[in-house]
């Protein structure tokens, strides 16, 4: 037996509302009763007396969002008790096997579980594009547009701007970093 652990004996043979003695060791000078339903807890002892330390005191766990387990492919995981036998304190371990949210996508899945497939902090996803061969985004006039997903895939880039002949306007419309050349 390990120091500072119970030791049960029954009292009275096993039926509804049955006391089990309690003894300490090492031995005390008084034994303790207490009432044989009790739920066993996460606390390296026998706290319902069947010969068993901390059985069934996994937990559910989840360290995500709250709000996002259960929804898409978020789930909760389990963690295990890892409390030292004869100690008398609570210890968990690590959270195992949940699936938390992921960056959103666009791939038809609601990767970051909002409830929303292809969407980010419910707003559409977007990407930036620019789908012209000349000019540069950012360079004078130039500028990139946006492509909206939509069941999976990224659509047509929209709102891009890209070069045009150069006029005398004091700028630089055909994007090449030099102003009316």
């Amino acid at each position: 037996m390990v120091p500072g652990m119970l030791r049960c004996a029954p009292l009275c043979a096993l039926a509804w509302g049955c006391s089990f003695s309690l003894d300490l060791d090492p031995p005390s000078a008084a034994p303790v009763v207490i009432d044989c339903d009790v739920e066993e807890r996460c606390n390296g002892l026998d706290d319902d007396c069947d010969t068993l330390i901390d059985e069934g005191t996994d937990a559910p766990c989840y360290t995500g969002p709250a709000g996002t387990a259960g929804t898409a492919a978020c789930r909760a995981g389990i963690t295990r008790c890892v409390a030292v036998p004869g100690e008398g304190a609570e210890a968990f371990g690590e959270c195992e096997d949940q699936v938390l949210p992921e960056v959103e996508q666009c791939n038809g899945r609601d990767d970051d579980c909002d409830g929303a497939p292809d969407s980010s902090d419910d707003a559409a996803l977007t990407q930036p594009c620019y789908p012209l061969d000349d000019g540069e985004p950012g360079v004078g006039r130039c500028r990139a547009g946006e492509a909206l997903c939509a069941d999976g895939e990224y659509g047509l880039c929209e709102g891009a701007v890209g070069p045009r002949d150069e006029a005398d306007n004091e700028q630089d419309d055909d994007c090449d970093g030099v102003i009316d050349e």
